[in-house]
């Protein structure tokens, strides 16, 4: 027999321009806006044609409760990874935005940098036909566990950078570089990634020769910082925090 389609409940709070896209956890924003149930968008959206055997149905029926169990198990761990991560890697998004408006993740592509990893969940880049660990997706041959790759660069060194996390079930400590072609060295790059990307900025703006680029991104750097400052994130790679964290070292690893 045929299924029919259910209804939205009507509400007077506005749909969330984003819809299922939308990554923000602000409890406030959640409150304005409405999101919808990736499990219950896809039922609804669900209609069944007659069909003349009622085993034919049948089978209908549960293949389609099988794909929306995996599309729930798909969402929940979007979800989850996503509130792992902490909130200037979300700013550090919003701000990209305002470089490169339909590409985010090419914000600073023309200095062979690009925001990879967890960032493709935002910019919608995941093989549509591949499943894909999120937790080691963008992993390099000397990463370990705790290393989440969140900018790659396009050099034959395999640089990248990613958020370093002391406790799997706590928000990253730190973000730390590595070379993957020349060794397990990890280096401190500040501890939020708008320091991270500050530092980036300042060592190849120093090699950039094209003045008409250079100029371009110097500004690129100073709306950073301004940006930086606002949100209250220090742009020093060295800090308090980073500090503390260091007392806490009992022994390092070959890194």
């Amino acid at each position: 027999m045929g299924g029919k389609a259910k209804k939205r409940p009507s509400t007077d709070i506005p749909d969330c321009k984003y819809g299922l896209s939308c990554y923000q956890k602000n409890p406030q924003h959640r409150k304005k806006f409405r999101h919808p149930d990736p499990v219950t968008e896809q039922k609804n959206d669900l209609s069944f044609e007659n069909e003349n055997s009622d085993n034919q149905n049948e089978v209908q029926v549960t293949e389609t409760h099988e794909e929306t169990s995996s599309e729930e198990e798909s969402a929940d761990s979007v979800e989850e990874i996503l509130k792992s991560m902490p909130e200037d890697f979300f700013e550090f998004w919003n701000f990209c935005k305002t470089v490169n408006e339909v590409k985010p993740e090419d914000a600073f592509s023309e200095l062979g940098l690009q925001l990879v990893g967890i960032y493709d969940l935002l910019s919608k880049q995941l093989p549509k036909k591949k499943k894909v660990a999120l937790h080691c997706h963008y992993r390099y041959y000397y990463d370990p566990p705790e290393l989440q790759t969140v900018i790659k660069s396009n050099d034959k060194n395999l640089y990248h950078i990613g958020y370093f996390r002391d406790e799997p079930d706590k928000h990253p400590s730190v973000l730390v570089s590595n070379s993957a072609a020349v060794g397990p060295k990890l280096t401190l790059k500040g501890d939020n990634i708008f320091a991270a990307m500050n530092a980036e900025l300042t060592e190849r703006l120093k090699k950039l020769k094209q003045t008409a680029l250079r100029s371009k991104f110097l500004k690129i750097q100073e709306n950073l910082r301004k940006c930086a400052k606002n949100k209250k994130y220090s742009i020093e790679i060295s800090t308090a925090k980073t500090k503390a964290r260091n007392k806490k070292v009992v022994s390092k690893t070959f890194n």
